[in-house]
């Protein structure tokens, strides 16, 4: 009746990695905002909204809800695309490689490995 289901360690790891990384989007977005000029509050804005989703994601995963795996693939192939963005423009090249692989490491993971989906769709109502 109440059967405890163990989180998979992988969607563990990407749950932490997930809580540093928007924790940093969220709090550059809303540092920012007075320092900078007003052509750019909109972008810093969505960075804060981003980081405020990809917190409630990481949160979700923890918890095994399904939601917040499809959002966070979702985030990876928005961090795949702009990490892309970043080797293709030759900005921050090596970081850009570095998570570009993250990016698909992690949403690859989350995607099609059957022992996760099985988490998420069984394991957890």
């Amino acid at each position: 009746m109440g059967e405890k289901v163990e989180v998979p360690v992988g969607v563990r790891v990407i749950s932490v990695l997930a809580y540093i990384l928007f924790c940093l989007f969220l709090i550059g977005g809303i540092s920012f905002l007075w320092i900078l000029d007003s052509n750019v509050i909109g972008e810093l804005l969505f960075v804060a909204f981003i980081g405020i989703l990809g917190i409630f994601s990481a949160y979700g995963l923890s918890k095994g809800k399904g939601w917040s795996r499809y959002i966070m693939i979702l985030l990876c192939l928005l961090g795949f695309l702009v990490s892309f963005s970043l080797i293709i423009s030759q900005i921050l090249f090596a970081q850009g490689i570095f998570s570009l692989i993250i990016f698909i490491i992690c949403g690859l993971y989350l995607l099609i490995n059957k022992n996760v989906k099985n988490f998420f769709t069984e394991g957890k109502s």
